[in-house]
């Protein structure tokens, strides 16, 4: 089957079929939860305040620029190698970069289309580093607003003292579908696809191929390093 029959396929409106869930179910929930831990109701809120901070410190907008921000370093990279610049030689994919295109000449007189080449071929190697290093950043900010071993245990004493662990999973669950709809990840890798994108729908005007076409043309390889994220 096709995904991708019509404009909202490739806009994701799939989840638009169905029901969105309100911030009143969400409140209603946490109202329900709160009366059956009398005076035990400060652990609620303490949770809640924790997830609430968590979610406003990892926001869509922020990933997102990272991710641009990210995908902009290993464009610039990949157009100093072909060109055997050093501006970005301190860059920790300049090595692997310059090894790929030893062992892969690619022979064009464009020099956009060898670099444009170069980010398509290196992307699942940056991919790694990129992701790897935004989860430590993301992390150490995370940490500085909640410390998840007493999420955790709030989550644990809230279910023990209503006597059920389901109304508390159901509440996360409302919270996540609610508040991080987008996950930061997502948002991050969304972000850092731009540029390879527009590099593959980029078209040499030597051969009157598009970068897609030419890396499937010639075969080209896709790079994929473990090496180490920085």
């Amino acid at each position: 089957m096709n995904i991708f029959r019509e404009f909202k396929d490739i806009l994701g409106l799939e989840s638009a079929a169905q029901p969105v869930r309100s911030l009143q179910e969400f409140f209603t929930l946490a109202g329900e939860i709160r009366a059956k831990l009398g005076s035990k109701v400060y652990l609620l809120d303490r949770y809640l305040s924790y997830l609430l901070g968590a979610a406003t410190e990892v926001m869509c907008e922020e990933a997102a620029t990272n991710g641009f921000s990210a995908g902009r370093e290993v464009h610039m990279v990949c157009h100093d190698v072909p060109d055997g610049g050093h501006e970005q030689a301190n860059h920790a994919l300049h090595a692997a970069a310059k090894a790929y295109l030893d062992t892969h000449p690619l022979l064009f007189q464009e020099p956009i289309t060898r670099s444009d080449i170069l980010v398509v071929t290196m992307m699942d190697e940056y991919m790694r580093m990129s992701l790897a290093r935004y989860t430590t950043c993301a992390g150490y900010k995370l940490m500085a607003v909640a410390d998840m071993t007493h999420v955790e245990q709030l989550f644990e004493d809230i279910s023990g003292i209503i006597g059920d662990v389901a109304p508390v999973e159901r509440l996360n669950l409302l919270f996540r579908e609610r508040f991080l709809a987008v996950p930061a990840m997502s948002a991050f890798e969304q972000g850092l696809t731009h540029d390879p994108l527009y590099c593959l729908n980029h078209c040499d005007p030597e051969t009157s191929r598009q970068v897609f076409q030419l890396t499937l043309d010639h075969g080209y390889p896709i790079a994929a390093g473990g090496g180490d994220h920085a």
